[in-house]
């Protein structure tokens, strides 16, 4: 069957479907007919074959790692230098597979451990640095907002001055202006 999906040949899946052939039979990197179908992006293969299993997505499914089925359908083995340096039965690759599996979660669980204690110890991951910067870039972005908005803010106020003297205090310019202001009251007033 697997050829057969590989080519994408419909009518010859069919046949061998019709002629009783196991539609979950896996090669020896542990592929179903389906996936090799999909592999090679044969999508009338997936399709046929797909309505022949009755599962539209067992490739795609959820990691049950409590379930040694899972394990069964989802191995990939030929990673080795020489096929004939792992000959294991089904049920050896599967025990494997579930073993590997947990000792990813082990190392998971001590890396995060890990990362805890480096934080405890004052030390800061690469995703809080980065974090970080973002952080500082905001706000310098919000501060050069505020400094335009400040400097366009004093332009209007010395236009308005400028335009309108205190008849009080004369023509002055505005920064001596508001000195002489501050000088002889001892407070700020703006108005």
């Amino acid at each position: 069957l697997s050829p057969a999906a590989e080519q994408g040949h419909v009518h010859c899946l069919q046949w061998l479907l019709e002629m009783g052939a196991d539609c979950y039979i896996t090669d020896d990197a542990g592929e179903t007919p389906k996936d090799v179908a999909k592999r090679f992006a044969q999508l009338a293969a997936v399709e046929l074959l797909t309505r022949r299993t009755g599962d539209s997505n067992s490739s795609d499914e959820e990691l049950d790692a409590n379930n040694a089925k899972f394990f069964e359908r989802h191995g990939v083995e030929g990673s080795t230098d020489s096929k004939e340096d792992l000959i294991l039965s089904k049920a050896e690759k599967r025990n494997a597979r579930i073993r590997a599996y947990r000792k990813i979660q082990e190392l998971q669980h001590l890396l995060e451990i890990a990362y805890s204690n480096y934080r405890q110890l004052g030390g800061i991951t690469e995703e809080e640095k980065k974090m970080k910067k973002e952080q500082r870039d905001v706000e310098n972005n919000i501060l050069s907002l505020f400094y335009l908005s400040n400097i366009w803010l004093h332009f209007v106020l010395n236009s308005c001055r400028q335009a309108c003297p205190c008849p009080r205090l004369g023509h002055c310019k505005p920064n001596v202006l508001l000195e002489q202001h501050v000088c002889s009251t001892g407070k700020v007033t703006v108005g």
